[in-house]
């Protein structure tokens, strides 16, 4: 569940998770693209138009302009994801 115009968190788990060494040229691309989109979007969207559910789930991203770190990166570093890139 997302605000209208923004990618679904379950999307975005599932692009995050996914080694970048499995992933085409075009995946890594629109992934990036994907990224930069909803990144502008979270900082640019004033809070009070959106909903609880999108509030919590910029938190989690990281995509608040806060220097947290975002979720998805201390999951992988967890599951040593990026292990195969020689991270």
């Amino acid at each position: 569940m997302s605000d209208t115009g923004r990618q679904s968190t379950l999307n975005k788990a599932q692009a995050t998770l996914q080694p970048e060494s499995q992933k085409s040229t075009t995946e890594q691309f629109r992934d990036k693209a994907k990224d930069i989109y909803e990144s502008t979007a979270a900082k640019v969207q004033p809070e009070s138009e959106k909903s609880t559910f999108q509030k919590g789930a910029d938190t989690v991203s990281g995509d608040t302009g806060k220097d947290t770190g975002p979720l998805a990166d201390r999951a992988k570093q967890a599951l040593h994801v990026d292990r195969d890139r020689g991270q």
